[in-house]
């Protein structure tokens, strides 16, 4: 099972490498420095429970990594210094918001990749970058197992991170 585990993991961290495959590149170490302590005061690192109007289905989660920011070319700079692509997008602005806001996002495999770059840099998101990476090890979020759904033990351990992440907001 141990085994298996670390093939799912390398394989769900190992999807965004061939998605972006030109553009995924191994930043150097001042790079990724600079890119964990603006993450350290910028970034959220969260899992999204999507829900769906279907009673019998569970919810499901997915790992997040978002950076929102004023300034667009800082964000396009944090993608250079990670070495790896997200979506990248202006927010929509309101009568409460004084400037455009941009939101910079990384969902599941993308996110986990992140995460796993900028970790041995990170001070104040250290401890949730943890939780996430053990939600990867240990909730198995790249395993689909068919139409009987995912096992109640497995469910159960989504929930606790999902739980476990929010309380540390």
């Amino acid at each position: 099972a141990l085994c298996a585990r670390s093939v799912l993991i390398c394989a769900y961290s190992a999807h965004m490498c061939s998605y972006h495959s030109e553009e995924n590149t191994m930043p150097d170490a001042i790079d990724l420095a600079w890119a964990a302590g603006f993450a350290d005061g910028e970034a959220c690192i969260s899992l999204a429970r999507q829900t769906y109007k279907d009673a019998r289905r569970r919810p499901t989660f997915r790992l997040r990594f978002d950076v929102v920011q004023n300034h667009r070319e800082v964000l396009l700079h944090f993608e250079t210094c990670v070495g790896i692509s997200g979506r990248l997008y202006a927010t929509k602005r309101t009568t409460a918001t004084n400037r455009q806001t941009y939101h910079l996002t990384y969902d599941g495999a993308a996110a986990y990749a992140v995460i796993r770059r900028l970790i041995p840099w990170l001070v104040r998101k250290r401890p949730e970058a943890q939780v996430a990476m053990a939600y990867v090890e240990r909730a198995r979020p790249g395993w689909h197992p068919g139409p009987r759904g995912c096992p109640a033990e497995l469910w159960k351990v989504r929930e606790s991170y999902y739980v476990k992440l929010r309380r540390m907001k």
